[in-house]
Formats: structure tokens, C-alpha cells, sequence
């Protein structure tokens, strides 16, 4: 609701003290005899594509919760090649290791943030969240490295996760491809402190190794967390790409 304060529209949200307007949770309106409150409500931006956005403080608020991911790491290809075994050709893979967990930050409270204050967020591989207030030190979420491809002598290894930056954690390690020579399948990418998302290892497909696990996050769904390593039998078949990049502002 705005009231047309000599000239210059002003929210219900807002007081005059000495001179100067600010901002308030809420105010009391007598609506028939009865006061009731008028607050702002809760809410939430979310935020999933590839792009700039700003993001301005709402009225009446003060703190910010934040969760947000970088990219999680691609999974590394599986190495295939054909071998003869009592005159009989047999195509064997290594499987390729799993990429690393983006960095994240889950439910973090930001507090002391003024309303009106604008941040800036980037997503790309990287994340990226920026405001002029001095008091907001800036997040920087790295995206998770991709794991390695699996070779003739040996299965892929999994990537490491990406860094949380000052404010988050490091997103889980990819897990290791399975070998055609021992066994099929590949390990389970790690979780990060507190759990996560990790994919198990998949099964070889006939003498193939296993693709290794992606690395896990805390944020929901896919997004951040590492691909899976290939398990196929073709030459560098690179397999998932890792989980899209995330950041989810809210306020209450």
C-alpha cells in the first residue's frame, strides 16, 4: 500500500523520525476500531539460468537467507580398446571418473543487509553474489572439477569438488571409475559434511568398468552436483554433464 506524502509516494512500511524516512517490519492500521498489522510478507527468488540478475532488498528487511551452488564438474569419458582372447575379440572400457560437487552454501542467514540495498549475482560455471553495502562480503561458489577419462591401463579418477569461497563449503569428490580388470563397477562420489547427493557408481556393461559416482551437494535436486562418469564401450563417450548452477535468495 503507498501514500502520497507530499508529492512523493511513500510504502505503508515506512516512518518518518526526525526528518528522515525508514523502514519497518511492519505498522499497525486501525481498520474500524480494530489495530491490525501490516507486514511485509515472506518470500523467495530463485534463480537457474546462465545470466546477470540484481536483486533489491525488500522493504522491512533486514536479513537474507541464502542457498546457492556452482556447476558441478562433468564426468570423464570411458577408454575402450578391443582385445584378443583365445582368437576371439573382446572390446574392454575403463570407466571414467565422476566429476566434483560444485561449492555451495546451504540456508546461510546474511543479517545487518539494508532494505533498498542491491546485489549483484552472475551465474555461470562460477557463482557469484556482490553488493556495494561494505558489510556483505562477497560469495564466490567455484564450479567442480570434471573427472578424467578412462585410459588403457586404468580407470578414470574422480574430480575434486568446487570451493565454497568465505562463506560455504567445498562440494563432495567425484568417485573413481571401475577397471575392466577388477571390479566392474565404479565408486560412490563423496558427500559433502552433512550429506548430500552422490550417484553410486553405475555397472559395467560386459567387460567395461563402471563410470564413478558425482560428487554430492546440500542443495535440492541436481543442481551443483558432479556427473557421472561413462561406463560405455566407445572411445572418450563422455557421460552426464554436471548439475546446473542454483542460487535461491529468501526472506521472512
Amino acid at each position: 500500500m503507498y501514500t502520497n506524502i507530499n508529492g512523493t509516494w511513500r510504502t505503508s512500511t515506512e516512518s518518518n523520525l526526525a526528518g528522515t524516512w525508514r523502514s519497518s517490519d511492519s505498522h499497525w492500521v486501525n481498520i474500524g476500531g480494530t489495530w491490525r498489522a501490516h507486514v511485509i510478507p515472506a518470500g523467495s527468488q530463485t534463480y537457474t539460468e546462465f545470466g546477470t540478475y540484481t536483486f533489491t532488498v525488500p522493504a522491512g528487511k533486514t536479513t537474507l537467507t541464502i542457498d546457492a551452488c556452482a556447476r558441478g564438474g562433468g564426468g570423464g569419458g570411458a577408454g575402450s580398446w578391443y582385445s584378443t582372447e583365445g582368437n576371439i575379440d573382446v572390446e574392454r572400457a575403463n570407466g571414467g571418473g565422476g566429476g566434483g560437487g560444485g561449492g555451495f552454501i546451504a540456508a546461510k542467514a546474511f543479517s545487518g543487509i539494508k532494505a533498498g540495498e542491491v546485489l549483484t549475482i552472475v551465474l555461470s560455471a562460477d557463482v557469484t553474489i556482490t553488493c556495494a553495502q561494505a558489510s556483505f562480503t562477497q560469495i564466490l561458489l567455484s564450479v567442480g572439477v570434471s573427472g578424467t577419462n578412462g585410459w588403457l591401463n586404468g580407470a578414470g579418477t574422480g574430480g575434486n569438488g568446487g570451493s565454497g569461497g568465505t562463506h560455504g563449503t567445498t562440494g563432495g569428490r567425484g568417485g573413481n571409475g571401475g577397471s575392466s580388470y577388477g571390479p566392474a563397477s565404479g565408486s560412490s562420489g563423496t558427500n559433502p559434511p552433512g550429506g548430500g547427493g552422490a550417484t553410486n557408481g553405475q555397472s559395467g556393461s560386459g567387460y567395461g568398468g563402471g563410470g564413478g559416482g558425482g560428487g554430492g551437494s546440500l542443495i535440492t535436486g541436481t543442481y551443483g552436483k558432479g556427473g557421472t562418469g561413462d561406463t560405455g564401450l566407445y572411445w572418450y563417450n563422455y557421460s552426464k554433464t554436471g548439475g546446473g548452477p542454483y542460487v535461491k535468495i529468501s526472506w521472512t
